[in-house]
């Protein structure tokens, strides 16, 4: 019962917040024209791939550290801070160079530079999940999920009651002021991890067998892995709506971001379940329990291979109807 309970709390938020993307994504697509939707969706993207360069790794490695050696764990929160402070440098130094020196209109130059702040917020508001997870605060993690997203779309509907003529660049400072929010709190729920405010959840009472910290090169040789994964995956996912903008036009990238926007919806739930609620509980029982692991595993293939099947007719059969319903005729 209590495994419901967090799992819905976890849905809600998906829900409210991957809602509210949903929603915002539709006033942008009727409020802007297809180009201007196709830069701000491609610089958007560009950001979010940086932004997991920026993460490093950190937020699942620490999933893993706290799975093997429970509250010794700690002894990695440092350098893995540290590491992640040289990770944003380097990365918001990519995304400044890139967008100053691409091939880029002064549109697209300043909607780029301005969200280096999205990019910021996005890794550390991942390593604060990563944190909420290991304390099993399910509830506040909903907040998580769903608080930038939804002010972020609160701003935007203001901006359209106040009958503002927004652009791209527009939406992109009200994603920098947003960020720039997140980023403060973001800090100071991480800064907890290194006191005694941290509770780690599923390990017992709090206790240390006091071992050597390790160095930064030592943290980023287990967290390259997963940051290479997650990099890699942005790419392999979303790296078509960057490339069609510069290899066809802003137009032809704002058409398809409408499609992927459409998927992304699709994703919330079994995204939500996996990443949210059962990664850290795979990493525990990777080490303490394999038969639970692999008893989850397994229903879990089993049940998202039937859902998938269903979902791909359901959206087979509607997306025709739907997309110019939300987006317009345009994106027909």
């Amino acid at each position: 019962m209590s495994s419901l309970k967090s799992v819905s709390f976890i849905w809600l938020g998906s829900l409210i917040g991957s809602g509210s993307t949903f929603v915002l994504y539709t006033l942008l697509a009727n409020r802007l024209t297809v180009a201007e939707f196709g830069i701000f969706a491609s610089s958007l993207t560009t950001a979010t791939i940086l932004s997991l360069l920026a993460t490093a790794g950190v937020s699942q490695a620490l999933l893993k550290h706290f799975g093997v050696e429970g509250w010794n764990g700690l002894r990695w929160v440092s350098p893995s801070f540290r590491l992640l402070l040289l990770s944003i440098t380097l990365s918001i130094t990519i995304l400044l160079l890139w967008s100053f020196t691409g091939p880029h209109d002064e549109v697209t130059r300043y909607t780029l530079a301005t969200l280096g702040l999205f990019a910021i917020s996005r890794t550390l508001i991942d390593v604060v999940t990563a944190k909420l997870q290991l304390e099993e605060r399910f509830s506040t993690l909903s907040l998580w999920q769903l608080l930038p997203n939804l002010s972020r779309l609160i701003a935007v509907i203001i901006g359209v009651v106040l009958g503002l003529s927004l652009t791209s660049l527009d939406i992109a400072y009200i994603y920098g002021i947003v960020s720039a929010i997140f980023i403060a709190f973001a800090i100071k729920e991480l800064y907890q991890m290194r006191g005694d405010k941290f509770r780690l959840s599923g390990y017992g009472e709090q206790e240390f067998n006091y071992q050597t910290a390790p160095t930064i090169k030592e943290t980023f040789s287990h967290s390259w892995s997963f940051g290479a994964g997650s990099i890699f995956a942005m790419i392999y996912v979303q790296s078509d709506i960057v490339m069609l903008k510069y290899l066809s036009s802003d137009f032809e990238a704002g058409i398809y971001n409408v499609g992927f926007i459409y998927l992304t919806a699709i994703y919330l739930l079994p995204s939500a379940l996996y990443q949210k609620f059962l990664l850290p509980k795979f990493h525990r029982w990777a080490n303490r329990d394999r038969v639970t692991l692999y008893k989850i595993y397994k229903q879990g293939a089993v049940t998202m291979f039937f859902v998938g099947i269903f979902i791909t007719l359901l959206t087979f059969g509607t997306s025709d109807y739907f997309i110019p319903l939300f987006f317009g005729e345009e994106y027909i």
